[in-house]
Order: C-alpha cells, then structure tokens, then sequence
C-alpha cells in the first residue's frame, strides 16, 4: 500500500513538478483557505438531481491521486466510467478547487451546451488565460465580440473557391514534391521512418504556407530541424501542461518566471521564438502586399508581378490583411484599427495550431488502423481506381485529383471518419458556466464549473454505436455507396454550434488528398510490429512514441 502510494506521487510530481514545485508555498498557504470555501460553499448547493458514477474525490487533491494513477490510460479509464453511468456523465474535482469538472459523453448534454444554451457556456477566463501565452486573443483562445469578428473574417475567407484551390494547389506539391519521393528514399534504404513525425512535418509546411504564405521546408530529404516549428511543439505542449495547473497559481509562475525559474520561464522563450517568425512574416507581408497596390496603380504587367510573388496573396495573413484594408478604405475606421499586427498575429498562430496537429495526428491513425485492416485498403484502392478510370483516356495516369475528384471519393471519406471516431485528433474539450444550470439528463452545473464533452468516450459507447464499436468498419457511414454524416453532437469531432469547425472541408480535402495519393502508389506504410499505440497526454490524440515503420513497394504499380 505505501509502495503503490509512492509510485503514485512520483507519476504525479514527474507530471507536475516543474511548475509546481516553485509554486509549492502559495499552495500550501491556499490550502486552508480553499479547503474551507469549499465546505462552506458545498452546504449552498441546490439539490442535485442525480449523482454519477465517477473517480473517488479526496479533500484538497480532488481526484487528481485518481488521475495520477491512470495516466497511461487517461482516456480509456475515463471511459470506462462514461460507458458505466446511466447518462454517460462523470463528476471530477480538481486539485484546491471549489468548482467540478462535469465530464459528458451524452448526445443530448453535448447539444445543450455547444448550441441550445450556448451563450452560458462559454471557454471562460480560467481557459482563455492558460492558453493565452501563446494563442493570445486568437479565434481558438477568444469569447465573446472578440470571438465573433475573427469568426466573421475568417468564415468568409474560407468559404471562397480561391482558397479551395489554393489548398489543392499546396496539397499536390507537398505531396508530389516530398512526401512521395520521401517515401521511395525510405524504401530504398531499407531504413526505418516515424509516420507520425513525417506527417507532422508534411502538415506544418502545409499550414504554415497556407497560413503565412512561408515554406518552412520540415518534409525535405534531409529531415531538418527547424526553429519555428521545435519552439511551436514545446510551446503546445507546455501550454497543455499549464491548463491542467489551477489558475490561481499563474501569477506566482509569472512571477517567478521574471526570474528565469520554471516552465513558465520556458514557454515564455519559446513564444518569443514563435512571435518573432510571426511578427518578421507579417512585416514583410504588409511591405510585400503595399507593393503590389503600388505596382498595380502604375499598370505595371502581371509577370513582373508574378515574379515578386511566387505564391501570389492566396495566403491567409494575405487575406486578411487585405479584408482589413478594404474594410478600413470604407466607413468602418474600427475595422482597420482591429488587425493590429498583434492580432494577426494571433490569429494565424492559431490556425496553425489547429490545422497543423489534427490532421497529422488523423492520418497517423488511420494508417496504423489501415495496416490491421488490408480488407478496408483494398476497398480504397477500387474506389480511386474507378475514378481514374472514369478520367479521359488521356489524362488517367496525370498525377494529383481535382476537388470535384476528392469529392467522389465517399468510401475515403467514410474510412478517415471512421477512424476519427475511434481516435479523435483533439480527444476532449470544455467550457465553462456562467451561470448555475441544468444539463438535459438532469445534471446540475454550478457557476464556475468546466462542463466537459469526451469525444473519445463518446467514440466508444455502445449506446450510440452498438455493441461493435470499438471495430474499425467505414460502412458506418454509408448509405446506398454514398457518405452520410452523422449528428455533429453524437459525432462532435469538429465541434457544433456556432463554434462547429470552420476548417473541416479543408481537413477532409488535405486528408483525402493524402490517401488517395499514397494509396495509387506504389508505396505502403507497413508499421512495425508491436503492442497496440497508447495515446500521448496532449491538446491532441498524438501517439506516444510515434508510429515506426517501413515502407514497401508493390510491384507492378
């Protein structure tokens, strides 16, 4: 028992300890103070109308010696209690807190809160400001008006068939250019490559371009390490480490960090890495785009212009630098002074943040669910080939797919969901209320309360799947050979509400894009054998370790 009680506490300081332990005086002052405001505050709550099935609650810690103890299998245990509640909620309480965690997997809470009363239920101060230091008063990280004018912006530039075609245009050269070649390189040295590590890569030039209009070049032969994108990955997974931190410390570990001590130290550097690729890209963008206002009112040709701007201005910075200035030449002078330099800043640093991780982290996946299932694969195969074959004569060997291609790829389609059921690229998510409520199945939130809705338990719960769910079968999503999507609060992967993803078509099309590509090549992932992938403690689903493997050539493609 004292050996197992040990253990415990070495797991939970190797997780915490970095930024706790400099902070271990406040906390031990706040613990008296929080132990009894909780008391008192517990004997004013209404009644309850339900209680959950859930992990024990100690005073003081919470559940967190529970969450201690299962950290290698987070996820799986937390859904172990989804799947054992009659209502697929579970109560959970953090470290020297007064509010609760209310962990949902129910269809009917997941609506309530992401739409029916969407404004109380809000990302909240205690989120907006773990993330801060690095997403800023980004779309992802914002509430409010501020959450609806970047919403606004963004909603419109991605709804242009310009941008479509940009991505398709960023997507084949990534693809063709490096992924491919990459892939026969592997295979003609024998050698041994991460999946996950390539697809983050080939994801990270591909945003970054689209976003930035910059080619970081991380899917080159050699593999290089680039600043950016390292100081990118440590910021992501520092600022995942902070917001499990209670919010009360974050002024000491500002604090203290003054002082070079910490990880908030850290994270501080590497946001200055970040802010100084952002801020030297945006400078230049603006100097780029006067340019060519200027260039444009002396007539001059548009090759002269072509050869300034290799990319054009299809990037998003481009965009909406450009929004900015059309909005602020007319009546609105607000509208041009919004896009501050630090608001673009912080916008496109997170798109990056979004459109970089979940897709990699999707296709590294599905290509390790796509090796168990050589069945699934060959469906593929057949679905691309037909539509090849559907080609004119002359152009069915032509590299790439159109959009319209991509589209009629329904069993592709069906496959990538599938597998995002089962690993969802960003596991779980929350809110916060902001006033006292009553969820559907009759759970009561409190004020302050994080309302969470697991994904990932939601993924394997029989109630809505069936007693086969936790099988990889692509057919669940179709119906007459054509892809159905289901409810986006039974299958909330790219969110719902006001707040639903608006980058899920660009997802699906990258997503896509990728399959059909590797799978018309000769070329196939052949992950090495071992036991099944655990997922890493992150903002997304990553696999801890990676995805070794090899690559292998089928003859006669």
């Amino acid at each position: 028992m004292e050996g197992n009680l040990i253990v415990e506490l070495q797991t939970f300081l190797t997780v915490y300890g970095p930024w706790l332990a400099s902070g271990l005086l406040l906390l031990f002052v706040s613990i008296i103070f929080l132990e009894g405001t909780s008391s008192a505050n517990s004997r004013d709550l209404p009644q309850v109308r339900r209680r959950h099935r859930g992990p024990k609650i100690y005073p003081i810690v919470g559940s967190h010696l529970e969450i201690t103890r299962n950290l290698d299998q987070l996820y799986d245990w937390l859904t172990s209690y989804h799947r054992a509640d009659p209502t697929n909620t579970v109560r959970l309480k953090r470290a020297l807190s007064t509010s609760y965690v209310i962990s949902t997997s129910n269809p009917q809470n997941v609506q309530h809160i992401l739409k029916t009363n969407f404004a109380n239920y809000p990302k909240g101060e205690t989120m907006l400001e773990g993330l801060r230091p690095l997403l800023g008063e980004g779309i992802f990280n914002a509430d409010g008006e501020g959450w609806k004018s970047q919403r606004k912006v963004a909603s419109y530039e991605f709804s242009t068939k310009s941008v479509r075609d940009f991505i398709i245009e960023l997507v084949h050269a990534e693809t063709y250019n490096r992924l491919l070649p990459l892939l026969a390189k592997v295979h003609a040295e024998g050698s041994v490559v991460d999946i996950q590590d390539l697809l983050m890569r080939f994801g990270f030039d591909n945003i970054c371009l689209l976003g930035f209009g910059v080619d970081m070049g991380c899917l080159d032969s050699s593999l290089p390490e680039i600043e950016f994108a390292y100081a990118f990955d440590e910021a992501t997974r520092l600022t995942f480490q902070r917001v499990l931190l209670p919010s009360f410390l974050y002024p000491f570990l500002s604090f203290l960090a003054f002082f070079g001590i910490g990880n908030t130290s850290k994270l501080d550097k590497l946001v200055k890495v970040v802010d100084r690729f952002a801020q030297s890209v945006i400078k230049k963008r603006r100097k780029e785009l006067k340019l060519k206002r200027d260039n444009e009112k002396s007539q001059v040709s548009e090759q002269e212009l072509a050869s300034k701007f290799a990319r054009g201005d299809s990037d998003l910075l481009s965009r909406f630098i450009q929004y900015d200035e059309d909005a602020g030449h007319g009546s609105s002078k607000d509208a041009a002074a919004a896009m501050s330099d630090k608001y673009l800043r912080d916008i496109i640093v997170s798109f990056v943040l979004a459109g970089r991780d979940t897709s990699s982290v999707a296709l590294t996946w599905f290509f390790w669910l796509l090796a168990q299932h050589p069945e699934v694969e060959k469906k593929i195969v057949e679905e691309i080939s037909s539509i090849r074959r559907g080609r004119k004569e002359s152009s069915q060997e032509a590299e790439g797919y159109t959009y319209d291609e991509l589209r009629e790829m329904h069993y592709v389609q069906a496959a990538i969901t599938e597998s995002m059921r089962i690993y969802p690229p960003v596991p779980t998510d929350s809110k916060t209320a902001l006033a006292d409520d009553y969820l559907p199945d009759g759970t009561f939130a409190r004020q302050g309360d994080r309302i969470s809705f697991n994904i990932y338990a939601m993924g394997r719960q029989e109630s809505l799947w069936g007693e086969d769910c936790l099988e990889f079968k692509p057919e669940r999503f179709l119906q007459d050979g054509k892809f159905v999507q289901e409810s986006p609060f039974k299958y909330p992967v790219f969110q719902a509400g006001p707040r639903i993803c608006l980058g899920k078509e660009m997802a699906y099309t990258q997503m896509k894009y990728v399959v059909a590509a590797i799978l018309s090549s000769p070329y196939r992932f052949q992950p090495l054998p071992k036991a099944s992938p655990r997922a890493e403690l992150s903002i997304t689903l990553k696999m801890k370790d990676g995805l070794m493997s090899t690559v292998r050539r089928i003859e006669g493609m």
